[in-house]
């Protein structure tokens, strides 16, 4: 237990951050997904960039997008986030699991395309958009694809990112792979 949330599963790691299938038990929600940031990712500047990301993105809401529903820190120290959970698969296995036409694999780029100019309307430049990032479930067979982490995002909106560090030239911050 950490806070109201019950970890159940490791889901995977990324550059800055493992991510287990948690349940929230007050006040109770489904499962979801939480991400917690990663020992030795935590310099200041990094970690306040990471603690403005979860804001910035709790204020998107759009159907290809998943939703951020909160933030936090473990008892040590590392900041984490919570989104929603999504049973789903990186965008190119599905693709290539139902052997998708070309047709069919840019209508799903196209739904996942929606969102991104939506994110720059609310001011978030999306930094590190890759298959990892994207996650495809089928519902009533249909493939529903949704962005599940933009990677470092820089806010273009001032009010977004006050009191919060730039990267600077020569900064590197998330998964250089």
């Amino acid at each position: 237990m950490i806070g109201p949330y019950r970890l159940v599963a490791f889901l995977g790691a990324g550059g800055l951050g493992m991510v287990y299938l948690a349940e929230q038990i007050r006040p109770v929600r489904p499962q979801v997904a939480r991400k917690i940031i990663k020992a030795g990712t935590d310099s200041k500047r990094v970690m306040a960039r990471l603690g403005a990301q979860p804001r910035t993105l709790a204020r998107i809401e759009h159907p290809p997008i998943a939703r951020v529903y909160g933030t936090g820190r473990t008892p040590n120290g590392p900041p984490y986030f919570v989104r929603e959970y999504l049973k789903g698969l990186p965008i190119t296995r599905p693709c290539d699991q139902h052997t998708l036409t070309r047709e069919q694999r840019l209508d799903l780029f196209l739904h996942v395309g929606a969102a991104v100019p939506y994110a720059h309307e609310k001011g978030i430049l999306p930094r590190d958009l890759k298959p990892s990032h994207i996650l495809v479930t089928i519902e009533d067979q249909e493939m529903i694809p949704k962005i599940v982490d933009f990677g470092i995002t820089h806010a273009m909106n001032q009010s977004l990112t006050q009191g919060t560090p730039h990267a600077e030239k020569g900064d590197l911050i998330g998964a250089p792979e």
